[in-house]
């Protein structure tokens, strides 16, 4: 086999191997799904200027029964679902202290997924960097074609590193 007839086929191969892979949609949890602005004043107020004591207050489940869906960004959520996407939500939100109640909230909203990925207790790199960390994980697995958030810095930093996929600002 020549080099490049091997050349080919290996790209060949590659290509395949992106084409049948699930295809996927990433949403980001509040600020985009969820409206958490309540439980963001109340935890500021509450903090009384302490970046540390909001930080404990906002990434823990205290306040978090003030939070609400998103309609507008639900209604996408789902046209995705009916179209066969999975569905994959990567919360800045702790595991250890916000995944129950985060869960819970789901399903009393009825909100599909087919997978939610939390920060640990501890991770404390910014958003862009954490978030496209893990959009490497998961581009492993999926065809992630789309992401949603809410902050410019994770949009920009998805678009200069996966241009292909289309990040939108929610």
């Amino acid at each position: 086999m020549s080099k490049e007839l091997k050349k080919e086929v290996i790209e060949a191969l590659r290509e395949l191997k992106e084409a049948i892979k699930p295809k996927a949609v990433v949403f980001g949890l509040d600020r985009v799904l969820v409206d958490s602005s309540k439980r963001y004043e109340m935890c500021r107020e509450e903090a009384g200027g302490y970046e540390k004591a909001f930080w404990d207050c906002f990434l823990s489940e205290k306040y978090m029964d003030y939070d609400s869906l998103r309609d507008d960004v639900t209604r996408v959520l789902r046209s995705y679902l009916v179209k066969g996407y999975r569905i994959i939500i990567l919360a800045g939100r702790v595991r250890q202290t916000q995944a129950r109640k985060t869960r819970s909230q789901l399903k009393r909203w009825r909100i599909p997924y087919h997978e939610i990925i939390f920060r640990e207790k501890g991770d404390h790199r910014e958003d862009h960097v954490y978030k496209l960390e893990e959009l490497a994980k998961l581009m492993g697995r999926y065809r992630i074609e789309a992401l949603y958030d809410g902050s410019d810095k994770v949009l920009e930093a998805v678009k200069g590193k996966y241009p292909r996929i289309k990040a939108v600002k929610v």
